[in-house]
């Protein structure tokens, strides 16, 4: 043996090495702080949208005492879990407002030094009963700066805030006009509030009874819904210029459920759905559209224990593989968490269920378009749902592994996710009837100061 080789401090790092190698390919995820909303005061607390960054982690939701008034409030969280700053909506004449969505962003170099831009979506109801939809900015104080009456009605109102990241806002919903006829409505705002477009659209053909949304970079908007007559699916594109791209109708299938659709950059259409199966109950239904509306594959999943399967989620990556989450019921009839992802044909590639005893119930995914870059922690799902009374967190990477799961609630309480961004999950527990909300972030555990993801 050389000198080299007998000298003992280099056995000892060699030693060191391969013990620091071991720890850190057993490490796990782990939760690295929690922590209540409570700066009203006592009352109810729900979180309704996260936008998690780098470094700050940016929430809103409504609070309330009674069933007579309701406030919408925003926060912004530091990385250690500290509170920076919290705001509550205010509005002449409004009597009641919920948080519906937030979105913060960085859109030019000259904004980086003054801060993070953070816009809200904020539902208010005045003392008539008349809602309205109200988009705001908030200043570099984080007091609101500018806010927008999107659109008023007598009648019932729905919104969602899609932004693609450039600056510009997209401000998507219906409303029921007062021959309660349902409206779709469109709007384009830029990061001052000032409207560059708005737009409604009607068509007695699609009288609906759900719409969701969803839009990737700047290129396309989608709107996803179920006629109220027959069951079947439609869907409307618009591109970002407000031109309408026209609408189309998956007929022959009535469905149980949208479960949730997507429109990935290049504007194919993902959908997926429950149906009702004969023999076998409930099963996912998958469907896919290219840009010209024409119907590339079509997909059912029927677990193997030919028993109730239900689709939650859907989510995309850029080599437009899919990956369907939802529950599938084993042979006990217990609902399980099942992942399936097909390829960019349609074709099953794997199929996995997360490890558990008890019943489950898949509620939100994260993300919905999964970049295929060089960073390994970008190649994953998170999956938050509630199991018995608990909620709880799970990890699957696109292979098909779940790798970690955390529960969180107390015993006697009823506890389940309401957001998630990034790696921040927001869940409500019910306790003694009252409603607490708490943010919670997770990554990787910390061994003698390595970190490792997997």
């Amino acid at each position: 043996m050389t000198e080299y080789g007998r000298n003992p401090l280099i056995i000892q790092f060699y030693c060191m090495a391969i013990i620091l190698l071991f720890l850190v390919s057993c490490s796990e995820m782990e939760t690295k702080w929690t922590r209540e909303i409570d700066a009203l005061g006592p009352g109810n607390y729900i979180v309704n949208s996260i936008s998690s960054l780098k470094n700050e982690t940016y929430v809103i939701g409504t609070y309330w005492q009674g069933q007579e008034d309701s406030r919408c409030f925003t926060a912004m969280y530091h990385n250690d879990g500290s509170l920076d700053w919290f705001n509550v909506f205010e509005s002449p004449g409004v009597k009641k407002a919920e948080g519906i969505e937030i979105v913060a962003s960085t859109s030019s170099a000259e904004q980086v030094d003054a801060g993070k831009e953070v816009y809200v979506l904020v539902k208010t109801t005045n003392a008539n009963g008349h809602q309205s939809v109200v988009l705001a900015g908030y200043d570099t104080l984080r007091n609101v700066d500018w806010q927008n009456t999107v659109i008023s009605s007598e009648g019932t109102l729905d919104a969602a805030l899609l932004s693609d990241h450039v600056g510009n806002l997209y401000v998507v919903g219906w409303e029921k006009d007062s021959d309660n006829r349902s409206n779709i409505y469109v709007g384009k705002y830029n990061e001052s509030g000032d409207v560059a477009w708005f737009t409604k659209y009607y068509n007695d053909e699609l009288d609906f009874t759900d719409l969701q949304y969803d839009m990737i970079r700047s290129n396309y908007l989608l709107m996803t819904g179920v006629l109220e007559t027959s069951g079947e699916l439609f869907y409307i594109r618009y591109d970002a210029s407000g031109q309408f791209m026209g609408y189309s109708i998956h007929e022959g299938l009535s469905v149980n459920e949208l479960s949730s659709a997507k429109i990935d950059p290049e504007g194919n259409v993902y959908i997926t759905a429950s149906i009702d199966d004969p023999e076998h109950g409930e099963d996912y239904v998958t469907i896919v559209y290219d840009r010209h509306n024409n119907l590339r594959w079509t997909s059912q999943y029927d677990g193997a224990a030919h028993r109730n399967d239900r689709p939650k989620a859907i989510a995309i990556d850029e080599s437009f593989n899919v990956y369907v989450g939802g529950i599938s019921e084993n042979e006990e009839g217990i609902p399980v968490i099942t992942v399936v992802k097909y390829d960019s044909t349609g074709s099953s590639v794997w199929m996995k269920n997360l490890p558990q005893k008890d019943a489950a119930e898949l509620i939100l995914m994260e993300p919905r378009y999964i970049p295929m870059g060089r960073y390994d922690e970008e190649r994953y799902l998170y999956i938050g749902g509630i199991t018995g009374d608990k909620a709880f967190i799970a990890r699957c990477n696109l292979d098909g592994v779940f790798s970690w799961s955390n529960q969180y609630g107390q015993s006697g309480t009823i506890t389940e996710p309401t957001a998630i961004s990034g790696h921040v999950l927001a869940f409500q527990s019910i306790e003694d009837g009252q409603s607490h909300a708490r943010i919670m972030k997770f990554g990787p555990s910390m061994i003698i100061g390595l970190a490792r993801w997997d």
